[in-house]
């Protein structure tokens, strides 16, 4: 969602209509943007070639003790290329942003400085780091016109909760991926077009509790049986897995 949505956000905030800013000074911010969607095409290709090589089973375990049966995962772990390629679309996202700032205040006749760069708050007002008092010093330099449309762009304008909001998440998840450490990403189950047959069937009286939306790693339950004798299970058709950021909400 994230990659998908930002490009406009970005061309929300820098047509030449709405901030008379000339298409040459805006071309290495677009630059920036493409190489974000060459990278996101990059994830996808891995990501492609991860999940057709089938790294998630399903496998059977039995305890006589309980009479329990146990469905298991049984993960290939997540090619690491994922997070760096993660990390990189956010870096020339975010990027691109400090990039449009930058390019304001000169247009505006001022000189950019250290603290120059696209404010992204999820607070107005208020004690700490809000809007008023910390984004509007980063702005510093640019039109009227510019900051009015900043501002309209912020997390804490959006309809929803402001941490759903796209620049958030940028900002967030940047942040993650530069100081800390890479973003980790995890599988989790989706709605996957498939069934499970027995042999011999499960009588009245078992209980049966699964798992969906939930992150899976190697030996995470997929589902229990109990009580029940042992019995085959044969599991036909896919399941369906999603990446998502391990570091906050999937995005």
């Amino acid at each position: 969602m994230v990659a998908q949505q930002i490009p406009y956000i970005f061309f929300s905030i820098s047509p030449t209509r709405s901030l008379k800013m000339n298409a040459s000074e805006l071309i290495g911010c677009r630059q920036k943007i493409e190489r974000a969607k060459q990278h996101v095409d990059d994830l996808n290709a891995v990501y492609k070639t991860f999940a057709a090589s089938k790294p998630y089973e399903i496998v059977p375990k039995y305890s006589v003790e309980s009479k329990q049966l146990l469905l298991l995962f049984e993960c290939a772990p997540i090619p690491p290329r994922c997070s760096l390629l993660i990390g990189e679309i956010l870096y020339q996202l975010r990027s691109a942003l400090d990039h449009v700032i930058w390019k304001l205040v000169i247009q505006a006749g001022g000189t950019p400085n250290s603290l120059t760069q696209f404010p992204i708050y999820k607070i107005k007002r208020g004690p700490g780091f809000t809007y008023e008092s910390r984004g509007t010093q980063v702005i510093k330099g640019v039109s009227s016109s510019a900051a009015k449309k900043i501002e309209e762009l912020q997390p804490f304008q959006a309809s929803t909760a402001p941490e759903d909001d796209p620049l958030w998440q940028i900002h967030e998840l940047n942040n993650i991926d530069k100081h800390r450490f890479l973003i980790t990403t995890r599988a989790c189950l989706g709605r996957g077009n498939f069934h499970l047959k027995f042999d011999p069937p499960i009588p009245d009286g078992v209980k049966a509790s699964s798992m969906q939306g939930e992150i899976i790693e190697n030996g995470t339950i997929f589902m229990s049986l109990s009580p029940i004798r042992p019995t085959k299970v044969q599991i036909n058709g896919r399941l369906s897995v999603e990446i998502v950021l391990n570091e906050t909400r999937p995005c």
